[in-house]
């Protein structure tokens, strides 16, 4: 399906949690979903398999609250798909178009007590933990789509502020962990003093990527932070293995890489780039060349961006193609069966029958199937190269970390006050840090 380019699935572990857990861990797992049509099943995914990697890592499961759409209403809730039926793609451009762009929506079923995602929920949650003090640790997740301006609950929004007020109704540790859309914006809601530190799927003026209906691979930041969970004893560690395995256009950061992009206009940088701790690393991992001065990584970062526009044009240039040929059929084609009352999928497939044949019969099945074919490989040419720039982005975050010492002394303390939270256990992890990392997904085309 071309208007799927990335895609999430739940994913059962053979490992059994530990028994031995720790009361004084607690966590907050939301997915506010937005509305019925823009919850995908995929944000239920990421609550599924980070619930369960916290239970392994000590966190006891009534100290996991979770919030999630509209809270185990009976009503439908949740947007999802069977996946890709051959020829779909035939129906772009013409008056079924919505068949394809358009999801089936449905009640979402979890064995998990949920409370709805709402301000007033949270609000309720932290009126009861508010006897939380520094001996506590809560980890407080998101799943989700956001804005510029905050984060998507069930047909509302949490602002920036709103959050700052929620984690300083009471005394814990705080962590916060966030995949959706602009997520680094929350940076400015953490107080390192107070021992509250994150990391974020990408900065507050950014896309994440990996949210998404079809079921049938794991993709994006928030698999990447369960895979990392299962192993790594700190923020610090899980962030650095979600830098090398995320292969969506992600741009991972720390609260603390965070504070230093919000402050330092240009970064100075004199020695040798590739020379920096994970540099190498990312170049070898998504095949890229080595950089090795500063003002070669910012040329890089500026042709990959210019790159991505003009694969972007192409891909749209494509897809109008297929859409215009794809009418063309469907007006030179006999009327269409009727599908009123038919469930979407057996629609979709009649419909698509029905025009391939036509279009099998005229002789002009070929040239649809090369027009297809284009438009997907210039989206999957689009989804590599903003990998590649999200890449070189990764290592310009390292890079910058290099001049924390010109900081000024204010910003150095909560520079440092960042660091200490995210270098600091977050309960005990089930497992061990595996020899090898997970293909990619995208490499083949651009990388």
């Amino acid at each position: 399906m071309l208007t799927l380019l990335l895609a999430c699935v739940p994913w059962k572990r053979a490992y059994a949690p530990d028994d031995g857990t720790d009361p004084n861990l607690h966590a907050v797992l939301i997915n506010g979903g937005g509305s019925v049509e823009g919850n995908y099943s995929s944000h239920l995914a990421h609550l599924v398999e980070t619930r369960e990697v916290l239970l392994g890592r000590g966190f006891p499961g009534e100290n996991i609250d979770v919030f999630d759409s509209d809270g185990g209403h009976p009503d439908k809730d949740q947007a999802w798909t069977w996946g890709t039926l051959e020829g779909e793609d035939l129906l772009i451009g013409t008056e079924f178009e919505h068949l394809v762009m358009e999801f089936p929506t449905r009640n979402s079923t979890w064995e998990v007590p949920r409370e709805p995602a709402t301000t007033d929920a949270l609000g309720q949650w932290a009126l009861r933990h508010e006897n939380l003090d520094d001996d506590d640790v809560l980890l407080l997740y998101v799943t989700d789509h956001g804005t510029p301006e905050g984060l998507n609950l069930w047909y509302e929004t949490l602002y920036h502020h709103q959050l700052q007020s929620l984690l300083t109704s009471n005394e814990a540790r705080v962590v916060v962990a966030m995949n959706q859309c602009f997520s680094g914006g929350f940076e400015t809601a953490l107080d390192p003093h107070q021992g509250q530190c994150g990391l974020f799927a990408v900065p507050g003026d950014r896309m994440s990527f990996g949210c998404y209906p079809i079921l049938d691979e794991r993709t994006g930041h928030a698999f990447a932070l369960v895979d990392a969970l299962m192993w790594a004893n700190t923020v610090d560690e899980a962030h650095a293995a979600v830098s090398l395995s995320d292969d969506a256009p992600d741009v991972p950061m720390l609260s603390s890489d965070l504070l230093l992009e919000r402050v330092m206009e240009e970064v100075e940088f004199n020695g040798d780039v590739h020379e920096v701790p994970g540099v190498a690393a990312l170049a070898e991992r998504f095949g890229l060349e080595p950089v090795h001065t500063l003002d070669a990584l910012y040329e890089l970062i500026e042709q990959d961006k210019r790159a991505m526009a003009e694969s972007e044009e192409a891909l749209m240039d494509r897809m109008d193609a297929l859409a215009a040929a794809n009418a063309w059929n469907a007006r030179r084609a006999p009327a269409p069966p009727s599908v009123e009352g038919l469930p979407q999928k057996a629609a979709t497939e009649l419909l698509v029958s029905h025009y391939r044949a036509h279009a099998e019969a005229d002789g002009t099945w070929p040239g649809l199937q090369k027009l297809i074919a284009a438009a997907e490989q210039a989206g999957e040419a689009f989804m590599a190269r903003s990998t590649r720039e999200a890449v070189r982005l990764r290592q310009l975050v390292l890079v910058r970390r290099t001049a924390v010492h010109s900081l000024p002394r204010d910003l150095l303390g909560d520079y440092e006050a960042f660091r200490q939270c995210e270098t600091e256990p977050l309960g005990t992890p089930p497992s061990t840090r595996p020899e090898t990392l997970p293909p990619l997904t995208w490499r083949d085309q651009a990388l």
